[in-house]
C-alpha cells in the first residue's frame, strides 16, 4: 500500500489515498481513508481515484452520508469546536425568527440570509443537547430544553444533574421546564427503569436489540415486562 495524501482533519488525524491493488497485473484501485483520531485501527473508507476524486452518485446510502459528513471536517479546528457549536446556534435562532440573518463571528461567517418557512415553535423548537462534559453540560443547561445522557448508570445521571442544576439556577433558569433523557442499550428491567426514575430521568431510550430485524420483537417483549403495552 503507498499513501499519497495526507491532510489534518478534526475527528479523524488524517485522510490518505492508499494504493490497494490486489496483485500488480491488475488495474490500480485507490481508496480515501478517514482514519478516526479517537479510535486506532478505525477508519472511514471509500473507493476513489489517483487524485482523490470519490464518485458519490457510486456510494450506497448510508457510504455517502459518511463521506459527505467527513468531508466537511476537513480543516476544521477542533480545539474551537465548542465556540463553533454555539455560533450555530446563534445562527439558527435567527433564521427561526429574524426575517433577515447576517452573522460574522469568530468561527462562523454567515452573508445576509432568509430563511421559510418558520417553525411554529418561537422562539425555536426544543434544544435537547447531549454530551457529558462539563461544557456539554454547561450548553444543555443554559440553552437548551433538556438533556440526553448515553449510557451513564443512574447513579452517574445524578451527578450531572447536579451540574446542570447549578448551571440553570446561574442562568436564571432554575425554575423552567427541562427534561432528561438517558439512553442505554441492552434490555432494562423493572428496577433499573425505577432507579433512573428516582434518580429525575423523565424518559429512557432503549435498544433492546442487537439486530434490526428483533428490534419489533423485542421492544414489544419489552413493553409487556414493563406493563407499557396496550
Amino acid at each position: 500500500m503507498a499513501t499519497v495524501a495526507e491532510i489534518p482533519l478534526e475527528t479523524f488525524n488524517s485522510v490518505a489515498i492508499v494504493n490497494v491493488t490486489p496483485t500488480a497485473p491488475e488495474p490500480l484501485c485507490y481508496e480515501m481513508r478517514f482514519r478516526s483520531l479517537f479510535h486506532e485501527g478505525r477508519a472511514y473508507a471509500f473507493p476513489c481515484d489517483a487524485a482523490g476524486r470519490v464518485d458519490i452518485d457510486e456510494l450506497p446510502a448510508r457510504a455517502r452520508d459518511n463521506y459527505l459528513f467527513a468531508r466537511t471536517l476537513v480543516g476544521r479546528d477542533f480545539a474551537t469546536r465548542g465556540q463553533r457549536f454555539d455560533e450555530t446556534l446563534d445562527v439558527m435562532l435567527s433564521l427561526f425568527n429574524d426575517e433577515i440573518t447576517a452573522f460574522e463571528g469568530k468561527t462562523l461567517s454567515v452573508p445576509a440570509v432568509g430563511m421559510i418557512p418558520k417553525p411554529q415553535t418561537r422562539p425555536h423548537p426544543p434544544f435537547i443537547f447531549g454530551g457529558h462534559a462539563i461544557p456539554a453540560l454547561r450548553r444543555a443547561a443554559q440553552r437548551g430544553d433538556g438533556w440526553l445522557a448515553s449510557e451513564l448508570s443512574p447513579e452517574e445521571v445524578t451527578v450531572a444533574m447536579r451540574a446542570i442544576g447549578q448551571f440553570r439556577a446561574d442562568a436564571g433558569k432554575g425554575g423552567q421546564p427541562f427534561e432528561i433523557s438517558c439512553h442505554i442499550n441492552g434490555d432494562p428491567d423493572a428496577e433499573l427503569v425505577s432507579r433512573y426514575a428516582d434518580a429525575g430521568v423523565d424518559r429512557l431510550v432503549v435498544r433492546p436489540w442487537v439486530k434490526g430485524r428483533d428490534a419489533v420483537g423485542n421492544l414489544s417483549r419489552l413493553a409487556d415486562r414493563l406493563g407499557l403495552s396496550g
